[in-house]
């Protein structure tokens, strides 16, 4: 889960200054813990910056700019629990644009 997720280039959805959170939803018997989930996504993207920036995005778990919901369930053609990441971009309060990677 962290090496997929640290491949997206995030720099493209949360721009300088801005927040994230990741919520996460997990029906899976590989992945039991959806906080678990939850933080190596959220490793991977802050490391990700870290590494490219020297700097990392902030995270606002009440009112972010940027909301990635991760959705892991099982699909019954695999023996794997495959990750869906969708990317929730706010545009104001009154518009919300969704985006799956």
């Amino acid at each position: 889960m962290y090496e997929e997720v640290k491949k997206i280039d995030w720099s493209k959805y949360i721009l300088k200054g801005k927040t994230f959170s990741v919520d996460s939803v997990v029906y899976s018997e590989e992945f039991k813990n959806s906080r678990f989930v939850t933080y190596k996504v959220k490793d991977a993207i802050v490391d990700q910056f870290r590494e490219s920036t020297g700097t990392r995005p902030n995270i606002s778990v009440s009112n972010p700019d940027i909301r990635l919901n991760i959705h892991v369930l099982k699909i019954k053609q695999h023996s794997r629990s495959t990750p869906v990441v969708s990317l929730c971009i706010v545009v104001d309060t009154a518009k919300k644009v969704l985006k799956h990677l």
